[in-house]
């Protein structure tokens, strides 16, 4: 086997509809994963080969999700299609089948006259994902077709507007899935660490997920959309604070009080009472509109 960084050029294919120029190559025909990932604001043309898919649920308006993982052949084109195997690495895999996801196909065909392949990877949102990473390990292995190449990446020096793996065998490949909620970009709001106690303050106060869940449920507006701003400016979330903070007061005036995991009242600006980080409430309720 050879390392990648003096045939990469030539070895994936000689068709006119790879990604990249290339030149004569008289190689094996293998097959080898080929994701690229790298800044959003650059192009796959300048994004480093990964040994990894990351998918994360809190990004994506739907619980269902399709990986399309890129494999490519080394060698010449062929005027006939070729199919490959795949397999899942259970060494690496966490998720479970059904669950996390659809069962994996088998295989994929490089078309006639192609290098280039995608395989489809059915993810599901569950509750798993929302404490961490479950990881779902592809293999390819040789057929009659191919065999397999770069057992030890080495990257091309061009190819750096991301992070540069190097070393790992190109034949398998992790997708990796999550839905752990982090804050947003564009949120206004946390402790006070120069105020006794540290209580929470600005207009949401500190982030939770049971407070954004809330809060993009009464409002229409997603994690995406604090992300960036516009849309998300100061003023939308004055008026966005103000709608929740309402609706929590409203919620203490009914009896049903909404707490936080440490047993805190929930905040934001607006509301009445103090919120401490690890102070639980005491449960009495007090009428602050006489």
């Amino acid at each position: 086997m050879k390392k990648l960084h003096a045939i990469l050029i030539a070895a994936a294919c000689l068709s006119s509809a790879c990604e990249r120029e290339m030149i004569s190559y008289q190689g094996v025909e293998a097959v080898y994963f080929a994701v690229q990932a790298g800044r959003a604001a650059g192009s796959e043309s300048s994004w480093p080969y990964s040994p990894y898919t990351d998918v994360e649920f809190v990004k994506i308006e739907s619980d269902t999700y399709i990986a399309n993982i890129k494999v490519m052949a080394t060698g010449e084109t062929k005027p006939v299609d070729r199919p490959f195997i795949l397999l899942l690495d259970a060494d690496s895999t966490t998720a479970v089948a059904g669950e996390d996801y659809e069962p994996l196909p088998s295989g994929g065909v490089i078309p006639a006259g192609e290098c280039v392949a995608y395989l489809p990877v059915t993810l599901h949102r569950t509750a798993a994902m929302a404490s961490g990473v479950v990881k779902i390990g592809l293999r390819l292995v040789e057929n009659e077709h191919f065999l397999l190449t770069f057992p030890e990446w080495g990257p091309p020096v061009d190819l750096d507007d991301g992070t540069v793996y190097t070393g790992f065998d190109a034949s398998r490949h992790v997708v990796r899935v999550n839905d752990v909620l982090v804050q947003p970009a564009q949120w206004l709001g946390g402790f006070d660490q120069y105020t006794a106690g540290n209580p929470e303050f600005n207009t949401f106060g500190a982030f939770t997920r049971k407070k954004f869940e809330i809060l993009s449920s009464i409002t229409g507006y997603t994690y995406l959309d604090f992300m960036t701003s516009p849309p998300m400016t100061f003023g939308l979330q004055a008026l966005l604070g103000r709608r929740l903070a309402d609706y929590l007061v409203a919620e203490y005036k009914a009896g049903r009080a909404i707490t936080e995991s440490d047993g805190r009242l929930m905040w934001a600006s607006g509301c009445p009472w103090k919120s401490y980080a690890g102070i639980p409430w005491d449960g009495a309720y007090v009428d602050y509109w006489q």
